[in-house]
């Protein structure tokens, strides 16, 4: 058994590996692999495309995994995290804003609108916004 470990390692040295963005692919892969089998009974063309795309994505996923190119698929993971953040942002506000939290007060610069945090209960602060510089005083 340590052999064949041994023998993957030795395989996997200098490879790219997995990320957070090959389980994505993979779980969308799954879900559409699932979805044509139950959605689309009869052949048609459309079908076989549909069923085509979670095959090529899992490929796609395989081939990111072995891939040597290290710095091109970094630079494809940077990209997805640009655009999950630009998603699951104001999902973030939205569950501060419902459930609140007991150390810290969110509020929003009155210059830019960038969003910024604080302690609770330290009085008057004043503030520097991170991203226009604006100088401000605050109550927490």
């Amino acid at each position: 058994m340590d052999r064949i470990k041994n023998r993957l390692y030795q395989f996997m040295i200098g490879r790219y590996g997995n990320d957070e963005l090959s389980y994505f692919i993979l779980i969308v892969a799954i879900l559409l692999l699932g979805s044509t089998g139950i959605l689309f009974r009869e052949p048609s063309t459309a079908n076989g495309i549909l069923r085509f795309l979670p095959l090529f994505l899992m490929f796609y996923v395989n081939y990111r995994t072995f891939s040597k190119n290290i710095p091109a698929r970094r630079g494809e993971l940077m990209r997805y995290y640009k655009v999950k953040g630009q998603i699951t942002k104001p999902f973030g506000a939205l569950k501060r804003a419902v459930f609140g939290t007991k150390t810290h007060s969110y509020f929003r610069c009155p210059n830019c609108r960038e969003e910024l945090r604080l302690p609770k209960g330290k009085g008057k602060l004043k503030v520097t916004c991170p991203k226009c510089q604006h100088v401000f005083v605050k109550r927490t």
